[in-house]
């Protein structure tokens, strides 16, 4: 694991129950968040705690802190540290919903990491609970190809390159990639972003943040 990159704040092991309380009264079982402002990848850089490649190992859910809600405990195993301390060699995030002793609770958009999976994370924070731990939802979740080391968003759209963007000047809504991730191909870029490409394009971008 590499952990040679700029440092942010360290992450908490624990995950305080009074800050999951505030996100969770407004998710009843059968509802959830219903969209997601865009971000522009400056902001997706600067604003997530840990940047992480990781591969996932596995997934529990618990019961929530209110009666009703569920949450999903998802363990990644860090290959290679982007930004942030690092916590250890595998960290926990949590998502709200899931199900758990007989109790479902969907929330509307979520995008859940699958045992087995590898992909680069852009996690908001790892030690404050949030409805997704992920910046921007999907925009701060992309897919690594098993077979040919592709990088593909979580909607499944093959990523051709990256540029340094603030984010669009009107609100407007998303659901999957962050404005700047380039998701057509150029005649510069006719294929696809291998892994180790789209990786070194970030670290690149982190190491020119303020």
């Amino acid at each position: 694991m590499n952990s040679h990159r700029p440092a942010a704040r360290r992450a908490v092991d624990a995950l305080p129950a009074r800050a999951l309380l505030i996100f969770l009264l407004a998710l009843p079982a059968g509802a959830g968040a219903s969209s997601v402002q865009q971000v522009g990848t400056e902001q997706l850089l600067s604003g997530s705690e840990l940047v992480v490649h990781a591969t996932v190992l596995d997934s529990r859910t618990e019961a929530g802190p209110v009666y009703g809600t569920v949450t999903t405990v998802v363990r990644l195993q860090i290959v290679d540290l982007l930004k942030g301390e690092d916590p250890s060699s595998t960290i926990e995030i949590a998502f709200a919903g899931g199900e758990h002793g007989g109790l479902v609770q969907v929330v509307s958009g979520m995008n859940i990491p699958l045992p087995g999976e590898e992909g680069i994370y852009f996690i908001e924070s790892a030690g404050i609970a949030m409805v997704n731990p992920l910046y921007g939802w999907t925009q701060g979740h992309y897919l690594i190809d098993p077979v040919d080391r592709s990088v593909r968003t979580y909607g499944g759209k093959p990523v051709y390159g990256i540029t340094s963007t603030p984010g669009p000047a009107a609100l407007t809504l998303a659901f999957d990639e962050a404005s700047g991730i380039m998701t057509e191909p150029t005649v510069e870029q006719p294929v696809p972003l291998q892994a180790d490409q789209f990786i070194a394009l970030i670290d690149n971008m982190l190491r020119a943040l303020p």
